[in-house]
């Protein structure tokens, strides 16, 4: 039943280029009475029920008329002469040449959309059959973009643009480097913890003067035993004078040992210092830049 319908429409038939609205393409081999036979242009044979061809949109290239419109799509540059782009004759070209193409179609070219990177058109012309489709458009497309070279016309393509501060404009200029910000010099240890978790304990008003913050990392280097260690600042009570090394650290410096703690900044520059000496009691005798 299926087959004396397909056959009686008459819209398909043996030979005939239809598409399916799978999106399939291919020729028509033969119709039998639970099948259809199709041949892709791959030369892929495929085999499809006829209740499926009965119930699809089906579209022949060979009912009615033979001709197929095709098109090619491209994309230009933003800034581009858009009606000097229309007056390229780039497909007409292709098209006067090719004993293929349908003559009394004029080509035309339509610009669709504004895109991220390039303003798209397509160029649309018509051939006899959809046999000569594909070649065709092969041909348009390497005339337009011999054309588009001959003229400087640029097809864009996805790309990021990265604007550089001009002041670092020259990257061996630009660098980073950790300098010496701060300085307690010649501190005595007041204390030595082994029981609290780590850290130094500063006087407050030390940390202050010197430019330290509370949790900064600091370098301690010890100028009697000669031991150095990294540690993290803790602020003591203002004007107590206190140095005391807490945990781990008070196994490498003992109480009387000589110190000078030094914080460090990362910068693009050189920076002046603050270095407070102390004396014997850690109380501030100066204050100044290196």
């Amino acid at each position: 039943m299926l087959v004396s319908i397909i056959l009686a429409s008459k819209q398909i038939a043996k030979n005939d280029y239809i598409k399916l609205d799978s999106g399939q393409e291919a020729t028509v081999l033969e119709v039998n009475w639970r099948t259809t036979l199709i041949k892709e242009i791959a030369n892929t044979i495929i085999s499809v029920h006829n209740s499926k061809i009965a119930s699809s949109i089906v579209t022949s290239f060979h009912f009615q008329k033979a001709e197929v419109t095709a098109r090619v799509d491209c994309g230009i540059a933003y800034g581009s002469d858009l009606g000097h782009i229309e007056k390229i004759d780039a497909t007409l070209e292709v098209i006067n040449t090719s004993k293929n193409a349908v003559e009394t179609y004029v080509p035309i070219v339509v610009f669709t959309s504004f895109r991220d990177f390039a303003i798209n058109f397509f160029a649309s012309f018509r051939v006899k059959d959809v046999y000569s489709k594909v070649p065709l458009q092969s041909e348009v497309l390497k005339n337009i973009y011999k054309k588009f070279k001959e003229e400087n016309i640029e097809i864009p393509f996805p790309q990021k643009v990265v604007t550089i501060n001009k002041e670092y404009h020259n990257f061996k200029e630009f660098v980073m480097k950790f300098v010496l910000s701060s300085k307690i010099f010649k501190a005595t240890v007041t204390e030595a913890n082994l029981n609290y978790k780590g850290s130094i304990t500063i006087d407050r008003e030390l940390c202050d003067k010197a430019g330290f913050w509370i949790g900064e990392k600091v370098l301690v280097v010890s100028n009697t035993s000669g031991a150095r260690l990294e540690t993290y600042v803790i602020p003591g009570k203002p004007g107590s004078g206190v140095i005391c090394l807490n945990g781990a650290a008070a196994h490498l410096i003992k109480k009387g040992e000589e110190l000078i703690i030094m914080g460090f900044t990362l910068s693009d520059k050189p920076i002046e210092p603050k270095v407070v000496f102390v004396d014997q009691n850690n109380k501030i005798i100066e204050k100044s830049n290196i």
